[in-house]
């Protein structure tokens, strides 16, 4: 029996085995049934890839921008340190400013090229022979994500230079303010222009050192090109140069007068009080240390050291001669429709001669005109 079976399967086995399979291995060839999830199955780890690659190329897009952000600060803060003459912190002051704007020391490094700082000039740029420019360049280094597979860490890098430009207007109205001495002395209302006054000056400005948030105070008609204030500004000029009500928290300003006047000896000073001389009858007050300045009609003053001026004798003309006259605690005070006559060329400057740096303590003077009064300086 067994040796019948297998000469069946001998004689039959091959061509039945062909002609069974032959049609089932046919059919398999051409059935598509679960193809798509075979495919998808092999390209979802490319599409995830694509996907994290864009998220991550976003992520370093933004971070780029936060890099070059801080790097702007960072340049800003340090040109702001050479026009104030502190070039010994422009570094300190841009790092401060870089970080505060999300760049972070433990993430990168800092360079700080400034002529007056370390003798460096800009490596890049319009201002490389500029004394004054700041660079700041900032690298970050990132732990990529999915590119992490490729490459171990990512360095970006962001620079930016600042310099300062001198404008081709000047302060016609310079309140000088003294925020960089000891305790500071930053009034508020340095500059004020109220009541019914119409002030109006084409071609200069209007600035102030204070760093008082009311250093400048407008609550009337004053035209001018633009108000520079280190502190604020309170109220709303028209300013033709810039943008209403003017530029605050500007850097300070060198004072003009320091090389520009002759300094009286501190003796000059002696025996002026705090309230000055107002026991004039006629409204003709200008009083020199140790006793009062000249009378009139006709009313003239020499340049030279008072303990105020005080003019209101209506349609008189107070003429001052050219020169400086320095106020020691007292007040320029024009009103009551006097006339005051500086067309000689004069310089007029308030202080306290008495002041030891105590912020708040000094007892300067104001530059005062009301009423119907007229004052034409040059």
């Amino acid at each position: 029996m067994f040796n019948r079976l297998q000469k069946l399967s001998t004689a039959f086995g091959p061509a039945l085995m062909r002609r069974r399979l032959s049609p089932v291995m046919t059919g398999l060839g051409r059935d598509e049934r679960g193809v798509i999830v075979i495919m998808f199955a092999l390209l979802l780890p490319i599409m995830i890839g694509f996907v994290g690659l864009g998220v991550e190329m976003a992520y370093w897009f933004q971070d780029r921008r936060e890099l070059q952000a801080a790097a702007d600060a960072g340049a800003i803060a340090g040109s702001y340190e050479i026009a104030e003459g502190r070039a010994s912190s422009a570094d300190t002051v841009a790092q401060r400013e870089a970080e505060a704007n999300g760049w972070s020391s433990s993430e990168g490094s800092i360079t700080v090229n400034n002529d007056q700082f370390n003798s460096t000039f800009p490596s890049s740029g319009n201002f490389n022979t500029d004394s004054n420019a700041v660079e700041v360049i900032l690298t970050r280094t990132l732990n990529p994500l999915f590119i992490g597979y490729f490459m171990d860490s990512l360095t970006f890098t962001a620079g930016a230079v600042a310099t300062t430009v001198t404008g081709t207007a000047e302060a016609c109205i310079f309140a000088l303010g003294d925020p960089s001495s000891p305790g500071g002395n930053d009034p508020s209302d340095a500059v004020k222009v109220g009541g019914n006054a119409t002030v109006t000056m084409s071609g200069c400005n209007v600035a102030t050192n204070s760093t008082d948030e009311k250093a400048v105070n407008v609550d009337s008609g004053l035209t001018v090109d633009c108000i520079y204030s280190s502190g604020g500004i309170d109220g709303t000029a028209n300013t033709t140069e810039c943008a209403s009500p003017g530029k605050t928290n500007q850097p300070t300003i060198t004072d003009p007068y320091e090389t520009a006047v002759t300094k009286p000896v501190s003796t000059d000073f002696d025996n002026c009080d705090s309230e000055g001389d107002t026991s004039s009858s006629d409204g003709a007050d200008y009083k020199k240390p140790g006793g009062a300045g000249p009378t009139g009609p006709p009313y003239n003053l020499s340049p030279g050291v008072y303990c105020d001026i005080e003019f209101g004798v209506n349609g008189e003309t107070l003429t001052l001669a050219a020169g400086t006259y320095y106020i020691d605690r007292g007040d320029f005070d024009v009103k009551g429709g006097g006339i005051i006559d500086g067309t000689a060329g004069v310089t007029i400057v308030l202080g306290d001669s008495t002041w030891d740096g105590t912020a708040g303590t000094a007892n300067c003077g104001a530059f005062k005109v009301a009423g119907n009064s007229f004052v034409n300086l040059t």
